[in-house]
């Protein structure tokens, strides 16, 4: 390959990276690996650089990075039930149909939907 290949090559892959990873020139040029590196490893010293900044944005330690929980949370409990239907709600996100229509054309109250244990939460 002649050097204006490889030139035209680089800059095609700077602009990519730019583009890709939503950074400046300045930035670019700041990360600028030893002449031989692969894309890879600029990819990942760009890659590791975001996690860096993450990592201080959120104030997060070397602990909270090794005890991480294994398994993700389950689901809420329901805090709402119809008592016919038995469809349930866990109060996050919009209002489900159902509830809608039991509050307003069935004629319930918050109070009545309200599931035992959740009603001594809140």
């Amino acid at each position: 390959m002649t050097a204006p290949n490889r030139q035209l090559l680089a800059l095609a892959e700077a602009r990519r990276l730019v583009r890709d990873h939503d950074i400046s020139r300045d930035e670019l040029v700041a990360l600028e690996v030893p002449r031989g590196s692969s894309a890879w490893e600029r990819q990942r010293r760009i890659a590791l650089d975001q996690c860096r900044q993450l990592v201080a944005f959120w104030h997060i330690s070397p602990r909270e990075l090794r005890d991480a929980p294994s398994a993700p949370p389950g689901p809420l409990p329901p805090k709402y039930r119809h008592p016919v239907e038995g469809h349930t709600w866990d109060g996050e996100g919009p209002q489900p149909e159902w509830l809608k229509k039991a509050l307003t054309k069935e004629g319930y109250t918050v109070s009545e939907l309200r599931v035992a244990e959740a009603a001594g939460l809140s």
